[in-house]
């Protein structure tokens, strides 16, 4: 606020003292012909704007200049679900997750202040258990796996329809079988060949029982050697352990 003197009429020595605010002041600093000196006397021109009014200019000189109204902050948006995965192990967003299972079940935590958010897991709706009014747990059917890299993707929504999306990956490394226990060693199969056992048959049993060893170039020359055929040694590589 300022205080400042105005005079009654341009002849007049009659002086009033009128209080403007900072939004006044800034309002009449845009008039033509407004001027204020360094003791604050002000003069005003013949012709005031529409919106700024002299009221009882005869007795009481009075300015009536509009302010405008202080801006209202605008509202806040609503904010998104949160997401927690909870399975399997170790999953966060854009993350890694190692499994050597065929198929995964993603369970996951959506928790929103507006009420029960919906929940996709790779497309597809996700079964759900309500925890409290704010917090809902989600699961998907078993997953299908292909070795290798599978992206899973879950989408939560609001009830305002704020969605939320979180990512990662599961990386699948499928458990090698079992050794069979009756997988025939190198020695063995030379054995039976060199025992009279025709070689067709004895690919038969490498068929069947698999084989306890990763065979080489040497090995093979070997079992070629104790009369070992070419279809002998097509099973013996298609058996061999991985």
């Amino acid at each position: 606020m300022i205080e400042t003197k105005l005079p009654r009429h341009p002849r007049s020595p009659v002086t009033f003292v009128i209080i403007l605010s900072l939004a006044g002041c800034a309002l009449l600093s845009q008039v033509p012909g407004f001027f204020a000196s360094t003791r604050h006397q002000l003069s005003l021109p013949s012709v005031l704007p529409d919106d700024i009014q002299l009221i009882n200019a005869d007795t009481k000189p009075t300015l009536r200049i509009p302010v405008a109204p202080a801006p209202q902050p605008a509202a806040s948006a609503p904010a998104p679900p949160a997401i927690v995965v909870t399975a399997p192990a170790g999953a966060s967003a854009n993350g890694v997750v190692d499994v050597d299972a065929s198929s995964v079940t993603i369970r996951v935590v959506a928790m929103d202040s507006t009420g029960l958010p919906t929940v996709t897991i790779n497309g597809m709706p996700a079964a759900l258990r309500p925890s409290s009014s704010q917090a809902v747990e989600f699961w998907s059917d078993p997953i299908a796996l292909k070795p290798g890299d599978n992206f899973i993707h879950i989408s939560a929504s609001s009830v305002a329809h704020v969605a939320t999306k979180l990512g990662f990956t599961v990386r699948c490394t499928p458990k090698a079988a079992p050794a069979n226990p009756n997988a025939l060693t190198k020695a063995e199969i030379i054995s039976l060949l060199v025992g009279a056992v025709p070689a067709s048959r004895v690919a038969e049993i490498v068929t069947s029982r698999g084989i306890k060893f990763t065979p080489n170039t040497d090995d093979l020359d070997e079992i070629r050697a104790a009369g070992g055929t070419d279809d002998l040694l097509d099973a013996i590589q298609r058996t061999a352990p991985h």
